[in-house]
């Protein structure tokens, strides 16, 4: 529901959330208005003031999402945003969620992919991309089927009903190829790029591609 219309604030109590994560990048719409999350686990929207001057509106779209969102929001063309959480789902391995607005002002959470911290990956850090057909890419930050140093994954939405399917694109080794990838992809061309933290030579991290 739309909520509190004054600054952050320090308290995890606080209806509109605490400490915006430094990770992500806000989204913007046509209207300049600005979409994010806390680390708290709320989504806000910071909307630009009528008169030149003034301060902007800050609402809370959903509250309580889940502790520990670093990635930011992503919005497609019907105004649903998407997200990811660092923990929490059925096994605390973290999950995939939209937001989309209803009647009144308000907005449904739903959950769209819950990681089971095994072979399809723990821990989704960092802000999700679309592709042309509505598939979402990220990574998770450890766990996979190799040697649990993070994957690369894409998320299929349903084609008649039923639920989002993951499909694994590359689970990293932690050798030359990188470890627990951090940062949000980029798409040129169909080809993805990436970072890791760790790995390479000497394990200070890597900067990766991605090729179909």
């Amino acid at each position: 529901m739309v909520a509190a219309k004054r600054p952050f604030g320090v308290n995890p109590a606080t209806t509109d959330g605490s400490a915006p994560s430094d990770f992500q990048t806000l989204a913007v719409d046509k209207k300049g208005n600005l979409f994010g999350t806390t680390l708290v686990g709320t989504a806000f929207e910071i909307s630009p003031p009528a008169t030149k001057g003034a301060h902007w509106k800050e609402s809370t779209l959903a509250g309580r999402i889940g502790f520990g969102i670093y990635a930011g929001l992503i919005l497609d063309k019907a105004g649903n945003l998407y997200g990811a959480n660092l923990n929490g789902g059925l096994d605390g391995a973290g999950f995939v969620f939209e937001l989309s607005p209803a009647q009144g002002g308000s907005w449904i959470t739903t959950t769209l992919y819950t990681f089971t911290g095994a072979g399809d990956g723990r821990y989704p850090y960092d802000t999700l991309i679309f592709d042309a057909k509505g598939n979402l890419y990220g990574t998770t930050y450890s766990f996979g089927p190799g040697d649990g140093a993070g994957l690369a994954f894409k998320l299929t939405p349903p084609q008649n009903g039923g639920d989002w399917t993951e499909t694994v694109l590359y689970s990293f080794k932690g050798g030359t190829d990188g470890a627990s990838p951090s940062g949000s992809l980029f798409e040129k061309s169909g080809t993805l790029y990436g970072t890791t933290q760790y790995g390479g030579t000497p394990n200070k991290g890597t900067v990766f591609s991605l090729l179909p």
